[in-house]
């Protein structure tokens, strides 16, 4: 089996990763920023027997939903190029929920989306280690994507959608985690607060001075000086419902609230489409405020202090 890879950004580079694994799979990388991939995708389309999209979805213009349109023209040429024999497509760059219900509505029963959920910095090593498989599309073309991949991923879960319903778990997915992460950043904000120094730097003859309502606020400020964030987390992860993922505050770049290239370009395009809609993602909209003040104006441990004095 010879399969066109279309893009070799970081999910392009993932799945040739894995492609390499299986000796049963041959493939070809067309990607023009590389000389030695800058190749006639027209030519090389009629000698493959299936082609797989990664090219990258950017913010639209608007400055919240998804520019998915070079996706759009990449299905469009292929299934020109190969008229008198569709192939089956699969795409693996980020789609808008309005444009997988368009290649539903049109028919396009060669073509399945299976969302991705990589690390930017660890896109492979995520790929080759991942366990689920989430594919829209024709049942008996996503089951025939669903046995490449078991050959070269250590699949143990299967999940097969429509287009559409796939789009929706790839932003709800992606929505759900960042909200996540705000709720462990306002977590971490309550203990911090609780033992906040401030509160510790005062006198005995201070303390005498205060009247019993006073001294009773600041002993139970000092009750509170050795609560451990990590701590907490860690007893609140054991259970399973809950679990010990994205509750690292501040995270691993540094900065409160979320960041990095998926989250926020999906939270924003996943409220976008709900707008509208007569269902708006009100918690999420939230969520997307409160985020702007973690990532551009909230501060950390001494700075916090020395901007507050």
């Amino acid at each position: 089996m010879k399969i066109c890879v279309i893009g070799y950004g970081t999910v392009g580079k993932a799945v040739v990763a894995a492609l390499d694994i299986p000796d049963e799979i041959d493939y070809v990388i067309v990607d023009p920023a590389y000389k030695e991939h800058d190749i006639s995708l027209k030519e090389i389309i009629k000698s493959c027997d299936a082609a797989i999209i990664c090219v990258p979805t950017p913010t639209a213009w608007d400055g919240n939903s998804l520019d998915d349109t070079n996706v759009q023209r990449l299905v469009t040429k292929i299934n020109l190029y190969k008229v008198n024999s569709s192939i089956p497509i699969l795409i693996k760059s980020t789609l808008t929920i309005g444009t997988l219900g368009e290649f539903k509505q049109q028919g396009l029963t060669n073509v399945c989306y299976s969302p991705e959920f990589l690390r930017n910095d660890y896109a492979v090593e995520d790929f080759l280690s991942e366990t689920k498989f989430i594919i829209g599309g024709e049942l008996d073309q996503a089951q025939g994507w669903a046995n490449v991949f078991s050959q070269c991923q250590p699949i143990r879960d299967e999940a097969f959608l429509d287009l559409a319903e796939a789009g929706v778990v790839k932003f709800a997915e992606n929505a759900f985690l960042a909200l996540r992460v705000t709720f462990f950043n306002e977590l971490y904000n309550l203990v911090e607060d609780l033992k906040d120094e401030e509160y510790l730097d005062i006198s005995g003859d201070e303390i005498e001075s205060m009247d019993s309502c006073a001294r009773d606020e600041l002993h139970g400020h000092q009750v509170f000086k050795e609560m451990d964030y990590d701590s907490i987390v860690y007893a609140l992860g054991l259970d399973d419902r809950i679990g010990h993922s994205h509750n690292q505050v501040p995270g691993p770049d540094g900065k409160f609230g979320w960041g990095g290239h998926c989250l926020p370009k999906d939270v924003l395009a996943f409220t976008d489409f709900a707008s509208q809609t007569d269902s708006p993602l009100s918690l999420l909209e939230s969520a997307i405020k409160l985020n702007d003040f973690y990532r551009n104006e909230k501060k950390h441990g001494p700075e916090r202090h020395k901007e507050e004095d």
